[in-house]
């Protein structure tokens, strides 16, 4: 489904004419987008044995970075040749083979596994996750403004709140006792957070450009 969306906005987003157009289409990407990479690494889980995974999400780790470092150039060459229109007809048409090769092999008549049933989403946690994310990052574009930094403050303890109520529930979405247990995966998280921060930076600035 997420792939479906993203195949559908994106090749949207080529035929728009507007400025609105262009910025709805983009957000429908985005929550395809989100529904595809929330589940990309579950579902390599699921059907990887624990050995193999590591590999896999290597690889896939490793996609996404091929993905970052040859996008903009790859685009810049795209808009320049066939206009920019001609980026997200590629995005969508660059998609259809994954969805195909998901779609022919299926888990239609997988059973569930059984530590899985009765597990429930932790909608109250999303909620909390997504206020604290919102408010930091408009309340840090907002700084100069007098709402700039209540917001900010605000998002923080939404911040502190998601991280009270993933140490209470069973099923966390994100086990945050491994930040503290773990120092492999302490250090990898930074390792990646420094990495994104770098590579998105120069995409942005290559954008605007």
């Amino acid at each position: 489904l997420g792939l479906v969306i993203v195949i559908a906005a994106s090749a949207a987003c080529g035929l728009v004419s507007g400025p609105a157009g262009l910025l709805t289409g983009r957000a429908l990407m985005g929550v395809g987008m989100a529904m595809v990479m929330a589940a990309t690494m579950a579902m390599a889980a699921s059907v990887y044995p624990p050995d193999r995974r590591g590999m896999v999400f290597g690889y896939i780790v490793s996609a996404v970075y091929i993905g970052l470092a040859a996008g903009p150039g790859l685009c810049g060459l795209l808009v320049e040749l066939l206009g920019w229109p001609s980026v997200f007809w590629l995005t969508s048409l660059s998609l259809v083979l994954p969805l195909a090769l998901l779609l022919s092999v299926g888990i239609q008549g997988k059973e569930i596994p059984a530590k899985a049933v009765g597990w429930h989403y932790d909608y109250t946690g999303a909620g909390l996750w997504r206020v604290s994310l919102g408010l930091i990052f408009i309340g840090r574009t907002n700084l100069v403004t007098p709402s700039g930094p209540v917001l900010l403050l605000v998002g923080f303890l939404a911040g502190l709140a998601f991280v009270r109520r993933q140490l209470a529930v069973d099923r966390p979405l994100m086990d945050v006792r491994l930040f503290v247990n773990s120092r492999r995966f302490r250090w990898s998280s930074l390792a990646a957070f420094s990495a994104y921060c770098s590579a998105l930076g120069a995409i942005f600035l290559m954008g605007l450009y």
